[in-house]
């Protein structure tokens, strides 16, 4: 294995235990510090209260998400599920192309993952556990090339 390969692998390793090893009880102090980056960066366009009623939403289109709706196009989970929080956290970090949800990665992951708690307080389904992501499996192997196949 390359030292690159390595280190993504110990990286995805490292970030699912923080993932998981988190209690679903986020403490108060991290959820003001999300409250604050959201109040800063995000309650423009998705509104203070998260409805998107107000604020720069004349101006946009597609018109931002109603976070206390709990509808998200980006999600690991089935249909009519909630996100995960890796899920939300993906979106924060990366954005939306083709909207004016814009990448975040220039704040902290420990603040986005404190964003992401917060989020969540938008809507009383997240205090239930989410549902399982879809699992995609490897894709099949490579079909070899006859010689009777092969364009001339």
């Amino acid at each position: 294995m390359r030292k690159g390969q390595i280190l993504l692998i110990g990286g995805v390793v490292f970030f699912s235990f923080g993932i998981l090893g988190q209690s679903p009880a986020f403490s108060e102090g991290a959820l003001d510090v999300g409250k604050g980056i959201y109040e800063k960066r995000c309650g423009v366009c998705h509104g203070h209260d998260g409805k998107a009623e107000h604020g720069a939403r004349e101006f946009l289109y597609p018109k931002p998400r109603d976070l206390t709706a709990g509808k998200f196009k980006i999600r690991s989970t089935p249909s009519g599920s909630l996100p995960t929080d890796e899920d939300l956290l993906k979106t924060i970090s990366n954005g939306i192309a083709g909207t004016s949800m814009p990448s975040w990665r220039s704040i902290p992951e420990k603040e986005r993952l404190a964003l992401v708690q917060y989020i969540k307080t938008f809507d009383e389904r997240f205090k239930t556990p989410p549902r399982k992501p879809i699992p995609i499996g490897s894709p099949p192997p490579r079909t070899p090339i006859s010689k009777n196949s092969r364009s001339r």
